[in-house]
């Protein structure tokens, strides 16, 4: 089973229906949900932020905005594991040299910790290389996410 750790704008493309890579996104969900050989998971970090930013944007003003918010990103997440967020390694993040982005760092360690494969997001610049998680960019690198289901599957065969 190869895990894919998914960042906060693969779901929020999902989520707000951006029209540039929402076909991107969704193809990845419906991997996680009919493949296999492929397992998508996530970090708490990333549910909260997109939690935010989706009840503060696109639902901004409705009325039960959060349990809107909630409910939608629970079913997108239907067939996604939330994996832990190692303290440890967040509190050693915090003054680790060449850190950049402290979330996106949080989001690396987590993919690390659960034993992820690559982690797919359109932030790739983000992300350190020569780590053990490969990063994949959800648009540019689609068919390579796809050739992944199709790989394992033969490995089974």
């Amino acid at each position: 089973m190869i895990k894919l750790f998914l960042d906060c704008d693969v779901m929020l493309d999902s989520l707000l229906g951006r029209e540039e890579y929402v076909a991107y996104s969704d193809s990845i969900f419906l991997l996680g949900e009919e493949s296999n050989y492929i397992q998508l998971i996530t970090s708490p970090l990333a549910v909260a932020n997109v939690h935010y930013i989706f009840a503060n944007s696109a639902l901004k003003g409705a009325r039960n905005k959060h349990a809107v918010s909630l409910a939608a990103i629970d079913e997108l997440l239907k067939y996604t594991d939330i994996v832990d967020l190692p303290g440890p390694e967040a509190r050693f993040l915090l003054s680790a040299p060449g850190v950049k982005d402290y979330e996106d760092a949080l989001q690396l360690a987590s993919a690390k910790a659960a034993g992820a494969r690559y982690l797919i997001t359109r932030n790739v610049n983000n992300y350190p290389g020569g780590t053990s998680v490969g990063i994949l960019h959800s648009v540019d690198d689609a068919p390579l996410i796809r050739a992944i289901d199709a790989v394992e599957g033969r490995k089974e065969t």
